[in-house]
């Protein structure tokens, strides 16, 4: 995934939201009948902060492109994905 993001720059975003939004849909299977946008943009904030190591300029980008607006529910996604990350601080 790192050489990924090095390689393609800004690009790699579009496919790190992508793997959020399917990661998000595979949930949305195990768990029907749950809030589908809320699932699909927490996963999308939380795989893109856990890589990109940038959780809240990916809560303000996420509520910007998509128009998502629960800002709280994208952060907290954004800051476990963020503390997840093996990667020491």
């Amino acid at each position: 995934m790192s050489l990924l993001l090095h390689q393609a720059g800004t690009e790699a975003l579009s496919f790190l939201f992508f793997v959020g939004a399917f990661v998000g849909l595979i949930i949305n299977a195990d768990f029907p009948g749950q809030n589908l946008p809320l699932i699909l943009v927490s996963c999308m904030a939380a795989i893109n902060a856990c890589v990109t190591r940038t959780p809240i300029s990916t809560t303000v980008l996420l509520s910007t492109l998509t128009g998502f607006h629960y800002y709280i529910s994208i952060m907290f996604a954004s800051m476990t994905g963020f503390f997840l990350d093996p990667r020491p601080l």
